[in-house]
C-alpha cells in the first residue's frame, strides 16, 4: 500500500496535476482537533507555549454564521521550561471564529482587531497561477501537489510565492487540515517568534505531524469547563463570553 502511494505521488507531481477527484474535504469539522505550538528564538527549548484547538458552537455576527474555535493550553509536565511532554490546563477559551464556505471552498476568519470585519484565510479554489490577497499583499498560487496523511488519505497542498522578483517561496497550507503557521494565520511569515501547526487529529486519530501520540500526556475532556453561551448572538457588533 505505501509503494501505491509513493507511485501516485511521483505520478502527480511529474504531471503538475494536483489531486481533484476526491472532492472537497472542509477544513472545519467538530471531529477535528489542532495542536498549535509557539516558536521563539528567546527560549532555552526554541519554544514558549502553545494550545489545542477544536470547533465548538457556532455564532451569528452581522448576519454570517463563525465557527467557535476554542483552545486550551499546554503546560511542561517536567518542569518550568517549556518543553514535551505536556499537559492540557482544564480552563477553556473562545480563541476566535471562522466561517467556511464549502461551495466556495474559501475559508474566512473574523477579525478580532476590526469588528465587523474579516478576511480571506484560505482559497482552495485557487489555481496554479492564481493570486491570494492575503492581509493587502498579493500571493501567488505556484503549484499544488499531493500530500499523504499518516492514515494514507491524500490532500492537496498548495505552495505560494510572493509577487516579487526574483519571486520568494512564501506559505503553504493543505486542504482539511490548515496552514503551516497555525489555524488562524496560514500565511504568516515564520520568522521570530510565531505559531505553527504541529498535529491534526480526526476522531482522535493524529492525521498529521510527527510525535503527536507521545507529547501530550494528560488529555482532560473539553467538557470539564462550561461557558455561557458568547451573547448577543446574533449581533452587528463585539461578541461578549463569561465564564459560569
Amino acid at each position: 500500500m505505501t509503494r501505491y502511494y509513493l507511485l501516485l505521488t511521483m505520478m502527480m507531481l511529474s504531471t503538475g496535476l494536483p489531486l481533484f477527484g476526491q472532492g472537497y474535504v472542509p477544513l472545519l469539522s467538530t471531529n477535528k482537533t489542532w495542536d498549535e505550538l509557539y516558536s521563539d528564538v528567546n527560549s532555552i527549548t526554541g519554544l514558549s507555549g502553545g494550545g489545542r484547538l477544536w470547533v465548538a458552537g457556532d455564532s451569528v455576527l452581522n448576519g454570517r454564521v463563525y465557527q467557535q474555535i476554542r483552545r486550551r493550553a499546554f503546560y511542561p509536565l517536567e518542569g518550568p521550561v517549556f518543553d514535551e511532554p505536556y499537559g492540557l490546563t482544564e480552563a477553556t477559551f473562545l480563541w476566535g471564529l471562522i466561517r467556511e464556505d464549502t461551495a466556495a471552498r474559501q475559508v474566512f476568519v473574523y477579525d478580532q482587531n476590526e469588528p465587523g470585519e474579516e478576511f480571506l484565510a484560505y482559497d482552495f479554489s485557487l489555481l496554479p497561477g492564481d493570486t491570494l490577497w492575503y492581509s493587502d499583499w498579493p500571493f501567488i498560487l505556484d503549484t499544488i501537489q499531493p500530500f499523504i496523511l499518516n492514515n494514507g488519505d491524500i490532500r492537496q497542498q498548495f505552495f505560494f510565492r510572493m509577487y516579487h522578483s526574483p519571486p520568494i517561496e512564501y506559505g503553504m497550507y493543505i486542504e482539511g487540515i490548515g496552514g503551516e503557521t497555525g489555524l488562524f494565520h496560514p500565511m504568516d511569515y515564520p520568522i521570530g517568534p510565531h505559531n505553527y501547526l504541529h498535529c491534526v487529529a480526526e476522531n482522535g486519530d493524529f492525521v498529521y505531524g510527527a510525535n503527536c501520540e507521545t507529547y501530550v500526556l494528560r488529555n482532560h475532556h473539553h467538557q470539564l469547563v462550561q461557558f455561557k453561551p458568547p451573547y448577543p448572538n446574533p449581533t452587528n457588533g463585539p461578541l461578549q463570553l463569561e465564564l459560569p
